[in-house]
């Protein structure tokens, strides 16, 4: 015969649905513990869901009873309140620390601590380390640029990935041949392109080829306006998860928000758009348009523009 249990308790896990006020869906972490909801694990929770997320708290034990089914609602800016103690003001640097790591287990496209871009072209893939990253078209169009190039100088099979002051080479079908490491790192990408050239010893003319190309990239754009308008725009399909980052991403790692970014037109008042993806075909981007408009979102399908993107700095800020 089975213990009765305490008025207010069953048997299943109980948990706290921390979220921002008047947003029930998005990027969620789940938190478990037999040590109750409250105190710490209810204040990283706040601080979470004050910064996006929805923050589910469970009791592994089941034995405390949760709080209303409706979740705690949290409105920009509420989460101070519970700092003002002692208790929460000496927690707060270690809260923070465990914002940081949690953050990097639960959100998308997320790599490591760092700030910077990647790019994935072909059988190359490059990924850059700067110290402040902000979206930037020229950074797109500059991994497009030489890692095509690079990917053209490669044996069948091989594939390249560029990192820090070497390149690794890999492949399934010994395509690599002997070679593992090249000196060539993604700060200097011309001097990339020529290690490998002559480390897998390409023709003069293939070379020269190779040198020449220049692919047009693709992007899914919504029109803006305004640039109040575009965060805001930019907000939503964040939280809605709409759109694909496509072949390029930049910013800080980790980071909840790096699908949509906001770019002004080269014109001093210019209008604000809001770039959800950049691709290296066509075909891709229309794809991903279409997956946009089901979220909701109108848009259209345009090659990179020019421009610079704002209020994108990162999130870690790390380095």
């Amino acid at each position: 015969m089975e213990p009765a249990l305490p008025q207010g308790v069953d048997r299943r896990l109980l948990a706290d649905h921390h979220h921002p006020d008047g947003e029930a869906s998005g990027p969620v972490v789940l938190m478990r513990s037999p040590y109750g909801r409250s105190a710490l694990f209810g204040t990283m929770a706040a601080l979470m869901a004050e910064r996006g997320l929805q923050v589910v708290v469970q009791s592994v034990r089941g034995t405390i009873p949760a709080l209303p089914a409706q979740g705690i609602r949290l409105a920009p800016g509420s989460v101070r309140s519970l700092m003002r103690s002692s208790l929460h003001a000496v927690l707060r640097p270690l809260l923070a620390l465990g914002l940081a790591g949690l953050l990097s287990t639960a959100t998308r496209d997320a790599a490591a601590c760092w700030d910077g871009w990647y790019a994935e072209i072909g059988g190359v893939d490059i990924r850059r380390v700067l110290d402040v990253a902000e979206w930037n078209p020229e950074h797109a169009r500059e991994s497009a640029r030489w890692g095509a190039r690079i990917h053209a100088l490669l044996p069948p099979g091989a594939a390249l990935s560029i990192e820090w002051d070497e390149a690794t080479c890999e492949s399934d079908q010994g395509a690599c041949g002997a070679v593992t490491t090249i000196a060539a790192g993604s700060e200097d990408l011309p001097a990339a392109f020529r290690a490998v050239a002559k480390v897998f010893q390409v023709p003069a003319a293939k070379v020269r080829k190779a040198r020449a190309l220049e692919p047009t990239l693709y992007t899914v754009q919504i029109f803006a306006g305004s640039k109040r308008r575009a965060l805001a725009v930019k907000g939503h399909v964040a939280a809605l998860d709409a759109g694909e980052h496509g072949f390029f991403v930049e910013g800080g790692f980790p980071a909840t928000k790096q699908t949509a970014h906001v770019l002004r037109d080269p014109e001093a008042r210019g209008p604000h758009r809001v770039i959800v993806g950049t691709f290296l075909r066509r075909k891709e981007a229309e794809a991903a348009l279409v997956g946009l408009r089901a979220k909701g979102f109108g848009g259209y399908v345009r090659t990179l523009p020019a421009g610079k993107a704002i209020d994108e700095a990162s999130f870690t800020k790390m380095g």
